[in-house]
């Protein structure tokens, strides 16, 4: 078994050789035969969009294609992100994403905490307003970087409050992973707590996934920010032992895609500035002591005066775990 991951604790990554699979320059994937880019909102399972005819695998998946795992959808094994906020996945992956044939794409937030702060300083009035505001500069930056993902679905949970949804959003990860050949999500780093919570559900899905005798996807992240030196670390992993990282520059077109998607987050301009746009990181996921303070030891948002602190945090991933382990 592998060493749990926390502040102090040593890591242990098995196959992190998967990770060759992540090369630059991938072709975008063709779209799916629907019109339009589509999203589920709250807790119903959407339909899968109606299948495109298998194409030859991209260079980026023949490592997992290799598993046997296939979709209906296209020749490669089928990959589910898992993003805490609408942004993350293209300011962590974004000149790479359209290279995933059979993608399945999840939001657990809508990105506007109940702190209203965030809201008026972009000019909303109301929560609600705000919310749909990110929502559609998602559209509109998914458009941009060519991202046409098989499927979508946003849960719909409040901004800063997901470690609050554990029970909910644990059955709702093994329902979703179930066939799923990998898994990308962003670390344990405390950056923020919905990061920390997306880390969390995969990592405790995967296991009962395999506990109840199922197949568990790989689970891969991108980097995301964390505390640093007294500062905030963006676009860069805390390292994890034995937890190989690939670097991946983008190329012109990547970039150009990436760029014009980072743009549509208006809201967002101010925090945004400070994340690299390449290359982008990508790495195995160690298996996460989610009792102990994260890697860094320094919990980023507890600087921030929010209602959710690191200690309130692993007070409740530790009564989740005490839960599920019942």
């Amino acid at each position: 078994m592998r060493a749990l991951v926390g502040f102090g604790a040593p890591s242990g990554c098995r196959g992190a050789s998967i990770m060759s699979f992540m090369t630059s320059g991938a072709p975008a994937a063709a779209a799916m035969n629907t019109s339009v880019l589509w999203s589920t909102h709250g807790w119903r399972r959407a339909a899968r969009p109606q299948a495109s005819p298998p194409a030859k695998p991209t260079s980026m998946w023949e490592r997992f294609t290799a598993t046997g795992k296939r979709s209906g959808s296209s020749a490669a094994a089928p990959t589910a992100l898992i993003a805490a906020h609408p942004d993350d996945e293209i300011l962590g992956l974004g000149g790479q994403l359209a290279g995933i044939p059979d993608l399945t794409l999840i939001h657990l937030t809508d990105g506007a905490p109940l702190d209203m702060s965030d809201a008026r300083r972009a000019g909303f009035a109301t929560r609600g307003a705000y919310a749909r505001a990110r929502a559609l500069e998602l559209d509109r930056a998914l458009r941009a970087a060519q991202i046409i993902p098989a499927r979508r679905r946003a849960v719909g949970m409040t901004d800063q409050e997901a470690v609050e949804h554990l029970p909910q959003l644990l059955a709702l990860m093994e329902e979703e992973l179930r066939g799923a050949a990998a898994v990308i999500t962003h670390p344990y780093e405390g950056g923020h707590p919905d990061h920390d919570a997306c880390a969390f559900i995969v990592q405790c899905a995967c296991e009962r996934l395999r506990a109840a005798g199922r197949a568990a996807p790989v689970r891969l992240e991108f980097a995301s920010y964390h505390a640093r030196d007294g500062a905030q670390a963006t676009g860069i992993f805390w390292p994890a032992a034995g937890c190989a990282e690939r670097t991946i520059p983008l190329d012109p077109a990547q970039l150009a895609r990436k760029r014009a998607a980072v743009a549509e987050f208006a809201t967002q301009k101010e925090v945004i500035m400070a994340f690299p746009l390449d290359p982008e990181r990508v790495r195995r996921a160690p298996r996460y002591d989610f009792t102990r303070p994260p890697p860094p030891g320094d919990v980023l948002y507890d600087r921030f005066g929010w209602r959710m602190n690191g200690e309130l945090w692993r007070e409740r991933a530790r009564a989740m775990l005490e839960r599920v382990r019942r």
